[in-house]
Parts: structure tokens; sequence; C-alpha cells
């Protein structure tokens, strides 16, 4: 799919959609191409090529303006196997990290993450705060003494070269006052090449 709806053109790209079984939902998306698009448009694929316009330049067009010197780009995508098995991949990792953070196995977490892996947490309106494995690992578990039935639930997942963001919404009840809460937050995920994940970075 192609996305061209935004007026900041580095907005723009081209997209793997991820489908349920059904084929009526989104369930993960993977930028596979976002650089240099003028209104990308029009696309169509051809075994696991994808042919579309990168550059029609309508805005332009519109504007009245450069009508003399645009010319549409046609750029073509290789789609392999082998992305969409890392994504695969990349996707059942999330998955099995998030399970492990609902049942409190934080050994079986730090087990997807480099031993050197970077963790910060990202307050709205606030500066970043860098984390430790150890203070990861003393804030789940202060985290899961507070609130018994603390989960995380998945959203959605967008890939971007290395990147997973992921989508998600917290839950649980105080363990003190009985008060129920619900939060939405961003967890942006960076892997190395093997897959393991070398920095997480919680955004809320």
């Amino acid at each position: 799919g192609i996305f061209n709806g935004s007026d900041d053109l580095s907005k723009h790209k081209v997209l793997r959609l991820y489908l349920n079984e059904a084929g009526n939902r989104i369930l993960y998306t993977d930028t596979i191409s976002g650089d240099d698009m003028n209104i990308p448009t029009t696309g169509v694929l051809d075994g696991e090529r994808f042919y579309y316009l990168s550059k029609t330049y309508l805005a332009d067009f519109i504007n009245n303006k450069n009508k003399n010197t645009m010319a549409n780009e046609i750029k073509i995508l290789a789609l392999d196997s082998k992305n969409c098995n890392q994504v695969a991949n990349r996707i059942m990792i999330i998955k099995a990290v998030t399970e492990a953070f609902n049942k409190g196995e934080w050994d079986k977490i730090f087990s997807y993450y480099s031993d050197d892996a970077i963790y910060i947490d990202e307050p709205k309106d606030h500066a970043p705060v860098y984390f430790t494995k150890n203070d990861v690992r003393t804030k789940y578990i202060d985290f899961r003494n507070n609130y018994p039935d603390l989960q995380d639930s998945i959203i959605g997942i967008n890939f971007q070269n290395n990147e997973a963001t992921v989508e998600m919404y917290i839950t649980g009840t105080s363990a003190k006052t009985g008060e129920s809460f619900k939060n939405r937050a961003r967890i942006v995920l960076t892997f190395n090449e093997q897959d393991i994940i070398i920095k997480d970075r919680t955004i809320f």
C-alpha cells in the first residue's frame, strides 16, 4: 500500500500490510520505502516486484509550479522473502516478550535483549531517563507488586529498517487502592541483524 496523504512529504511511504486471516484488518505494517518521494501514487504488484510512481508532483501541478520540469519517476521494489521472514520472526519475539512480561518472567524477557542493551523511558514533557538491565528488572518487579494484574496488550506494530514501533495498552489494578488504570504507550525496539534487541525506548 502507498501512503501519500500528508503535507509533510517526509511522511510519505510504501508499506507492506500484514492482514488477519479474513483479510479485513491490518495487524502489522512494514515500511519498505520512504525516501525522497513527492506525492507517490499508483502501484502494481508483479510477482515479487512492486512498481510505483514515487514522484508525481501533483501538488506542484495543482499550484502551477515547475510544470516544464516535472517528470514522473517510477521505482521498483524487490519484495524478497527474507524480509518477510525477518519481520515474522521479530513479531514472534515481540509477542514472546509481551507474554513474558504479563507472566512476570523477567529472565525470559531479557533473553531477547543483548547484554549491553539500552533502556530508555521518555515521559511526555520530561527528559529521557536511562536504565540499566538491573534498574529495569527492579522497575518491573515493583510494577508487579503494586499492580498484580498488570498486563500489556499489543494494538499494532510498524516496522521500519531495524526498528519496530509497538503500540500497546497497559492496564492494571492497584493492590493498595483497588483503582484500575488503562494507559496507551509506544515502545520502540531496535534489533541488530541477529534479531537481538539492542535498544528499548518506552514513550508515554
